[in-house]
Parts: C-alpha cells; sequence; structure tokens
C-alpha cells in the first residue's frame, strides 16, 4: 500500500468559513429508514398500525384484543368512576377489563365469546343493547375462564400513562393475562434495565406497549417506532458493557490511529495487547472525572488517503479486513468498543464501508466516516480541504442501519469527522436512525483558543438528536489539554474523546 498522507497536514487552519399492542403511542416519527418488520421468531408482536394515538378506552379494547383469543367471562365497566373496582375484579377472575361505554364494546365481546358479563356499576340509561343477550351479573360467576395466550406477558409503560385513570383497564387487562409489575419506560425503551431481565424470555414474550412518551428523551413515538425500539431492547445482541445504546449511559475514550503506522497515531505505535493496555489507561484517567462509565475504544483507520492515485485512481489505501481483525478480536475480549475510520479519497464511502461489512457486522464494530479526505474527480490530497455532501452520508447511514436490523445488533456509533463548517455540505439534511448513535466528532488541533473557537461554531444549527465527540491531538495541540481541562472545559461534555 502506498505511503499515506499524515492527517495533521491540513488541520493546522483550524476554523474554516461557513409489538406490541400499542396503546395511545402518540406522535409521527418513524424508526431508522431501514427499519425491518421484526423477526416474528424474536416475539409475538402485537399492534394495531393504524391506531397512532388511542385513548384510555381504545386501548383496554386493543391490549383485550392482543392478549386474549377467547373469554367466556369479562369484566366491563360502566363509567370511568368504575374503572378502578373493575380493574380488581378482572385480574381476581384473569378476564378481560372493558369500557362499558367505549365504542367496539359490542364487537369485542363477540370476537372473545363472551358469555357471561361481570358488570361494575350502573351506566346510565343501563346497558341496553351494549351486552347483547350474553348473561349480566354484578356477582363473581362460576364459570370457567379461558387462559390467555400462553407466554409471558411484558407491560411497558411511561409513568403518566400508570397514573392516568382511563388507561387502568387496559393495564388490568395485561395483568390479567400474566403480566408483572409493569416496567416504567422513562424514554427510549432500549436503555431500560429492566428490560434486560426478560432477555432470555424473549421467544415467548408478548410485549404490550402503553405511551405516549416511549421515544427518546420522553417524546412521543408512533407504534411502528416504539415496535422497533422494543424489538431491540429484547433481542438484540449487547454491547460490550451491557445494554444495546452506546449512549447515553456510558463515556468513550479512544485511541486514534492505523495498525502498523506508528505515524498515523497513538494506537498503532503497539501492538493489539498494548493497544489494549494504552485505551484503558486512557480511559482510567476520567474514571474518576466523570458520573457514568467510561469505556475504552479504538478509532482504527481502515481506509487511508494517500498522495498517490494507486491501480484504482482513488488515492484512498484500503487495509484489508483480515489486518484489523486481530485488532477487533482483542478490543472484544477486553470490553473494548470500535470504530472503522474511512478516508475515501475519490472513492465511494459506501463502497468503502461495504468492504468490511464482516467487521461491521459484530456487535462492538462501529463506523467512522472522514470528510476531509473525500475528493472530487478533480481534487488531489493535499492540495484542499475535502468536504461531502450529507446525501452520501445518508446513504451510508441507511445501509449501516439495515446491517444493523438484518444481523439482530445493538445501536452502532455512527462518528462523521468535522473542522469546517463546509466539509459537510447541507448538514441540515443528516438523516436520523434508530439503529445507529449518530456523533458529529469535532476534529482541529492548534491552541485551546482555536480548538473552542473551532467546537462554538460546529455546534451551531447541529442536527437534532447527534452526540459530540472531540480530539485531543497528543503532538499537534499546543497545550493539549488534561483530562481534567477537558472535562471542565469541554461543555457541553462529549460522548467521545479521541487520542490521536
Amino acid at each position: 500500500m502506498p505511503s499515506p498522507l499524515t492527517r495533521r497536514s491540513l488541520l493546522g487552519a483550524g476554523l474554516g468559513v461557513g409489538s406490541l399492542a400499542l396503546a395511545a403511542c402518540s406522535g409521527g416519527d418513524a424508526p431508522g429508514q431501514s427499519a425491518a418488520a421484526p423477526d416474528p421468531d424474536a416475539h409475538v408482536v402485537l399492534r394495531d398500525p393504524d391506531v397512532v394515538a388511542a385513548s384510555g378506552a381504545r386501548a383496554a379494547l386493543l391490549v383485550s384484543a392482543g392478549l386474549f383469543e377467547r373469554a367466556r367471562v369479562a369484566v366491563v365497566a360502566a363509567g370511568e368512576a368504575d374503572h378502578a373496582a373493575a380493574a380488581e375484579v378482572a385480574q381476581r377472575l384473569r378476564v378481560p377489563a372493558l369500557p362499558g361505554d367505549a365504542d367496539g364494546l359490542t364487537e369485542e365481546l363477540e370476537r372473545l365469546g363472551t358469555e357471561v358479563v361481570r358488570t361494575v356499576g350502573e351506566p346510565e340509561g343501563g346497558w341496553g343493547d351494549r351486552l347483547g343477550d350474553r348473561e349480566a351479573t354484578t356477582e363473581d360467576p362460576d364459570v370457567r375462564v379461558d387462559d390467555p395466550a400462553r407466554g409471558l406477558t411484558l407491560l411497558v409503560a411511561t409513568k403518566a400513562r400508570l397514573d392516568d385513570p382511563s388507561y387502568t383497564l387496559a393495564v388490568a387487562t395485561a395483568r390479567a393475562a400474566g403480566a408483572g409489575e409493569p416496567v416504567v419506560v422513562a424514554g427510549d425503551p432500549r436503555g431500560t434495565d429492566r428490560l434486560a431481565d426478560f432477555r432470555k424470555d424473549v421467544g415467548d414474550t408478548r410485549v404490550v406497549a402503553i405511551g405516549p412518551g416511549l421515544g427518546p428523551d420522553g417524546s412521543s413515538s408512533s407504534p411502528e417506532a416504539v415496535e422497533h425500539r422494543l424489538t431491540m431492547a429484547l433481542g438484540a445482541r449487547e454491547l460490550p458493557g451491557g445494554g444495546v445504546l452506546p449512549f447515553p449511559g456510558r463515556h468513550l475514550v479512544a485511541l486514534y490511529g492505523q495498525p502498523r503506522t506508528p505515524a498515523l497515531g497513538v494506537l498503532g505505535e503497539q501492538g493489539p495487547g498494548g493497544a489494549v493496555k494504552l485505551a484503558k489507561r486512557y480511559a482510567k484517567d476520567y474514571a474518576s472525572l466523570v458520573d457514568g462509565p467510561v469505556q475504552p475504544a479504538f478509532e482504527i483507520i481502515a481506509t487511508t488517503a494517500l498522495g498517490s492515485p494507486g491501480k484504482d485512481n482513488l488515492y484512498s489505501g484500503v487495509m484489508p479486513p483480515g489486518w484489523i481483525e486481530p485488532w477487533v478480536d482483542a478490543a472484544e475480549k477486553a470490553g473494548i468498543l470500535v470504530i472503522l475510520d474511512l478516508q475515501p479519497g475519490r472513492a465511494s464511502m459506501l463502497d468503502q464501508a461495504k468492504k468490511y461489512e464482516r467487521l461491521l457486522a459484530r456487535p462492538h464494530v462501529g463506523l467512522a466516516l472522514d470528510p476531509e479526505w473525500k475528493l472530487t474527480k478533480d481534487q488531489l490530497p493535499l492540495q484542499q480541504i475535502g468536504s461531502v455532501d450529507v446525501a452520501e452520508i445518508n446513504e451510508v447511514g441507511d445501509w449501516l442501519a439495515a446491517l444493523v436490523t438484518r444481523k439482530n445488533l445493538p445501536q452502532k456509533i455512527f462518528t462523521i469527522h468535522q473542522f469546517r463548517l463546509d466539509m459537510i455540505r447541507h448538514r441540515g439534511r443528516l438523516a436520523s436512525w434508530d439503529e445507529l448513535a449518530t456523533v458529529i466528532h469535532v476534529d482541529g488541533s492548534g491552541t485551546p483558543g482555536m480548538k473552542f473557537d473551532t467546537w462554538r461554531a460546529i455546534r451551531q444549527d447541529m442536527p437534532a438528536g447527534v452526540h459530540l465527540g472531540w480530539k485531543n491531538f497528543i503532538d499537534e495541540d499546543t497545550p493539549m489539554l488534561t483530562p481534567r481541562q477537558t472535562v471542565e472545559q469541554v461543555k457541553p461534555f462529549p460522548a467521545l474523546i479521541t487520542y490521536q
């Protein structure tokens, strides 16, 4: 492979020119563009895709339809004031609890094959035709009840919904079907530790999700989005250190460089074993300075910008995946996350990413794109700083997100390097993906003042939902910030800190 260019040769200038039975999940966000239907073998999915925002009454009917195939006995509450008492009876009898004033009550009783209705309360005007010719009683009937569908039932809900009286019957029906104490979710369910307890039982799990508020940061989400997130929470392979989301909940401290190439960064100054020890040492320097776990990481340059065109005239050298694999293996054994960095030259970023699909299919391996080294067919390295239109980044993100879904992977780190405003054209159109933790990594060397100017500029008009990264240059920063200075002065504190 021809000699790579030294990365720092261009950075001195600093800143440039400018299912689920999903009851009541509201909102319109969708999962990542690549999101596919969950694997039916993972768990039974209960969903009514036409219902985006359901009332508590509608929620009760949905949960009943999702969890009970038949119910000879059902409990019906006359009005909302009777919901609590009806819920208690339904859980005792292990039968559905239904609202007597809801549209669709008669149809649900018909579907269930209900013969006896245990009524609670007396509706204004009487029951009329709502119960049909079924026997109605105010006493617990001496009739054998049907068991709900087999398997574990998991109830996931926001605290707001559990405290809302109109949802009492929906919760009671899930409990009657075998759900234990509800798993209370505040935001993205993939970040809920208690869901990990159910992972071993996922093959027999039926999930009932009651929202809204089951989106990132407690936002509302569509049924499809919540279904996708719960599928990942219950079925995806876990990251080193546990869980399926890299952020929030941990800080990453990474060594940057290329194996066998000491000139390109501290990572390549030793073999895999030495790099593991060094990465752990760097991470340890932050452990007492921040809240939450600090996890070491490698950012490995997989394709390298070249000063000569090479056989393919692309000005980018591709390191064979087999050369990188020992580092990926060593990182996995040590609980270290890996990010593969692409310096594409004139090559397609997507074409280069696909060369590493085998490595990217591993749970602990993410991807980084380096627009600095992205050239047009008329450009040459070292004559200008490269740039990329965000459409090409989105194309790579779509492919990577689809890989996450296809391989049942945890959320994957997707890093985009930037130190000039014009390096990412139309950045405001950057897509978002449920499958990816997108990081805008703010590079740039020099004095602390120069670096903070770059930091402030790049953070302007930042796309929603992205995380931030910061780089400390061991040789080029004058001086390099210490770990304590990085924690105290870089605000907001970045999710990923890289050392080169």
